[in-house]
Order: C-alpha cells, then structure tokens, then sequence
C-alpha cells in the first residue's frame, strides 16, 4: 500500500520534473496562489498593524486631553471655590458694618435724646426760679416806684 504511493508519487514527481508540466505545474500554480495569498494578508495585517498604532496613538492624546482638561476643571473648581469663599466673607463684613453703623445711629439718637430731654429739664428747672425772681424784681420795682410817688 504505502511502498507504491510512494513509487507513484516519486515517479509522477519525476515525470513532472523532466517534462516541467503536469502536477508539478499545478503544485507550483497552487505555491503561488498560496503565496500571493499570504502576501495579500500579510500586507492587510501590516494595514491593520498600522491602524491600530494610529488609533492607540489617538486614544493616548485623547486621555492626555482629558487629563489636562480635568486638571483644569479642578483647578477652575478650586478658584471658584476660593471665589465664594471670599464673597462669602465680604457680604458677612457688610452685614457686620451695617449692624454697627445702625447700632451707631441709636446710640446717637440715644445720646440725642438723653441731652435734649437732659436740656428740657434744666429749662424747665431754670424757668420757675427765674420767673419768681423776675416777678419779684418787677414787684421790687413796682413797689419802689409807687414808693417815690
């Protein structure tokens, strides 16, 4: 069985060999399609290969994008925080002024009124022992004059 495969297909092998057509012509057309089909797909992996660097390439600059813009944001956040913060801080001192300016003013009105009540009753104290000395005088002189009379 595997002796006269053998035979045969060394003595096809020879045939084709000396003759140069027959099954060695096929065998080596069957080489070339088979060649030319690796090369064919080596150079569509090459292709592929090639993609796939640009594409990681891509991805790469885009997580380095997004990184910075991230970082950016976070700075942004940062200040704006910082930012209220501040704004915070400065309405609370306007409101602590506010307060201290009215609480000024009714002191002020306070110290107003106390002085202008305080007046009014030395006025009012003034007014009766000044009458009564006026009036006397005037009584005084009332007198002296009808007295010279």
């Amino acid at each position: 069985g595997t002796d006269s495969g053998r035979a045969r297909g060394s003595t096809s092998a020879a045939s084709v060999n000396a003759n140069g057509n027959g099954n060695g012509t096929a065998l080596s057309a069957g080489d070339q399609a088979l060649k030319a089909l690796t090369e064919a797909m080596t150079q569509l992996l090459v292709k592929l290969e090639s993609r796939m660097e640009r594409i990681e390439g891509s991805l790469e600059q885009h997580t380095l994008s997004i990184n910075a813009l991230s970082a950016s944001v976070d700075k942004n956040f940062v200040s704006l925080e910082s930012t209220v913060k501040d704004v915070v801080r400065s309405v609370q001192l306007l409101k602590d002024k506010q307060e201290l300016f009215e609480a000024q003013q009714e002191i002020a009105r306070a110290t107003i009124n106390t002085t202008t009540t305080n007046a009014s009753r030395k006025v009012k104290e003034e007014e009766p022992e000044e009458i009564p000395e006026d009036s006397e005088e005037e009584d005084d002189d009332d007198e002296e004059e009808e007295e010279e009379e």
